[in-house]
C-alpha cells in the first residue's frame, strides 16, 4: 500500500508528538527507556524519520 507523502508526513508529526509525551511521563516517573531499529537509524541518518517509515520503536526494560 502507497500512503500519500502529505499524509505520511502527518502521521509522522502525530508519532513524534506521542514520543514526546512518552518522552514527559517516563521522566516524570524515572523510567528508561531508548528509541531502537528504524526510528534509532533513522535519528542517526536522516536527522529524523526515515522517509517512509510510519512507527516508531521504543524499548523500555521489564523489571529495573
Amino acid at each position: 500500500m502507497t500512503i500519500e507523502k502529505s499524509v505520511l508526513r502527518q502521521a509522522q508529526l502525530l508519532l513524534l508528538e506521542g514520543l514526546k509525551e512518552i518522552d514527559r511521563i517516563c521522566n516524570k516517573h524515572n523510567i528508561n527507556y531508548w528509541i531502537d531499529s528504524g526510528t534509532l537509524l533513522g535519528a542517526k541518518r536522516h536527522g529524523g524519520f526515515i522517509p517512509w517509515d510510519d512507527d516508531i520503536d521504543i524499548l523500555t526494560l521489564l523489571f529495573e
